[in-house]
């Protein structure tokens, strides 16, 4: 992608009035006026859609002894055939996350177990071992839930993270999300059992802005703690 076309794009913490801010709301457009989708590219990283040739790239993810025991599988290794065949079971919406500068995929944000009655759905991020600790998951992240907000009336968007990553987004607490409930002793890893902490961005907390603020200074020093499980 060139630079040309990375600067229709807007960063998903700030709005200038003329596109969408971090909620997707057009601010200071006039009414009537044909709205503009939401952002889904920032500074470091592009959301993109998931296509054939990147499943070899999401099955390494997924067996991967670094990351493979935060996701779907907990360090199982499953069939090729298995895994496409469940790679799309229960999504609402998935998506690569790419490099901006050269597109190469760095990470995957998936939403699932969706429920549209209720207004809620749970939300993923898994970036790739060279990937973490640089700030692009946080990125990541902002684009995709404000693409959630903006195209489905969910009240919140869940999110659950074992008790070794949760240290590194437990400050958010209140200010970015809200922990809604632990499960004590919940997963069985590495000889002992681990706590489930499940959090929760809620729509009026990301309309108000003031999380793009965090992320903006969050964002390019802060580890990705809040990935699938």
């Amino acid at each position: 992608m060139t630079r040309e076309v990375d600067e229709r794009f807007v960063d998903p913490t700030v709005g200038d009035g003329r596109r969408p801010g971090v909620d997707g709301s057009r601010q200071g457009s006039a009414a009537g006026t044909m709205p503009e989708p939401p952002p889904m590219a920032g500074r470091r990283v592009i959301l993109r859609p998931v296509y054939p040739e990147d499943y070899g790239f999401l099955y390494s993810l997924a067996v991967s002894p670094e990351i493979g025991f935060r996701w779907r599988y907990r360090g199982a290794v499953p069939a090729y055939d298995v895994f496409l065949r469940e790679l799309w079971a229960g999504i609402l919406v998935q998506f690569m996350v790419c490099d901006v500068a050269t597109g190469e995929p760095v990470g995957f944000v998936v939403a699932h177990s969706a429920d549209l009655k209720s207004g809620f759905a749970h939300v993923a991020v898994l970036m790739s071992p060279p990937a973490m600790g640089r700030g692009w998951g946080v990125e990541a992240g902002a684009l995709f839930i404000t693409y959630l907000f903006a195209t489905w009336s969910f009240r919140k968007l869940y999110a659950e993270s074992l008790a070794f990553t949760w240290g590194a987004v437990a400050s958010g607490v209140e200010r970015v999300f809200r922990e809604e409930g632990c499960l004590r002793d919940h997963e069985f890893y590495q000889g002992r059992y681990w706590d489930l902490h499940i959090a929760a961005v809620y729509r009026t907390d990301w309309e108000r802005g003031a999380i793009a603020r965090l992320l903006a200074r969050r964002g390019s020093r802060d580890s990705e703690g809040v990935e699938d499980r």
